[in-house]
């Protein structure tokens, strides 16, 4: 008989004492039935008392299930990431044993069932295109500052004073950032046209309002596509009266950039308020959720555990 849990260690551990008072009630209340057999699930098991015993797999209770069939339950609630309108499934092997995992070769029980594996493939779809994008943003990025720096290098007199000195040269990095910016220029205008054309004036609402809902919409915009550079992509000329202003200026919307964009996309969204607000909720709530990953005070395997005794 293996113990699955060692009580001495995780008394103080709340979590993992929920874990501990299933563990006893599965073993204790030997009358309540937990799972139920897959209608589908046939057995060639001829033997009617060849079964696999009731077990406890450090999240669920198991039924003693009959040998060659595979059972099913609910997925826990209490299991930060699973839905409980799906249903965990184990196997009992036709030897009247409980399925193996081949990796770790103890008893294993079916819990990928209990993820939206289509909510999963948003992420995954998310950060397959991150990649391209970083790869492309860096990219670009790297080899215009590469030719930038070959051609002024080679060209006599460009060098001096580490390269503080006005040249044509910084055209190859101007003119990429100009393109970029038409670009999100575009982007910009696409948007908007598609706000004007679904905030149409219902009624007993002036058009001016739906107006300016879309200007609004576009300010909040601009620090986003990063329109505000198309103010400083070229320098005036030297000791000219707008040199000190575009200076100031320039540190001003480069430095500030990242902090309008975040302030105005993340901290003021209501998506983001919502789920903050539930966050702090659930770090003052007693009872937590548990993590579907990750190291708890339950171990791997299964418990045999079929005496009173043992589960205490």
């Amino acid at each position: 008989m293996e113990h699955l849990i060692n009580q001495e260690d995780l008394r103080n551990d709340q979590n993992n004492q929920y874990l501990i008072s299933l563990q006893k009630k599965c073993f204790f209340d030997v009358n309540v039935t937990y799972s139920t057999i897959l209608p589908n699930s046939t057995s060639n098991v001829t033997d009617p008392n060849v079964n696999c015993p009731r077990t406890f797999d450090g999240w669920m209770c198991w039924d003693e299930t009959p040998a060659g069939t595979t059972a099913a339950q609910a997925c826990p609630e209490f299991i930060a990431g699973s839905d409980s309108g799906r249903n965990v499934l184990k196997r009992c092997t036709e030897n009247g044993t409980w399925l193996v995992h081949p990796n770790t070769s103890k008893p294993w029980t079916n819990y990928t069932t209990c993820i939206d594996v289509e909510d999963l493939n948003v992420f995954v779809r998310h950060e397959m295109a991150m990649r391209w994008f970083k790869a492309l943003g860096w990219g670009l990025a790297v080899i215009f500052t590469a030719l930038y720096t070959i051609v002024r290098y080679t060209i006599p007199g460009e060098s001096e004073r580490c390269w503080i000195k006005k040249s044509n040269a910084f055209l190859i990095i101007t003119v990429p950032v100009i393109i970029s910016l038409m670009v999100s220029f575009v982007f910009l205008v696409n948007v908007v046209r598609v706000l004007c054309t679904k905030l149409h004036p219902v009624q007993n609402q002036r058009y001016t309002t739906s107006f300016r809902r879309a200007a609004r919409a576009a300010f909040i915009l601009i620090p986003l596509f990063g329109l505000h550079f198309m103010l400083i992509p070229f320098r005036p000329t030297l000791h000219s009266p707008a040199e000190k202003p575009y200076q100031v200026i320039s540190a001003l919307m480069t430095s500030l950039q990242g902090i309008c964009v975040a302030v105005l996309f993340c901290f003021t969204n209501h998506d983001i308020l919502k789920a903050s607000k539930l966050q702090l909720a659930h770090l003052f709530r007693t009872n937590e959720v548990i993590p579907m990953t990750g190291r708890t005070g339950v171990t791997g395997g299964e418990s045999f555990m079929n005496t009173r005794e043992s589960a205490v």
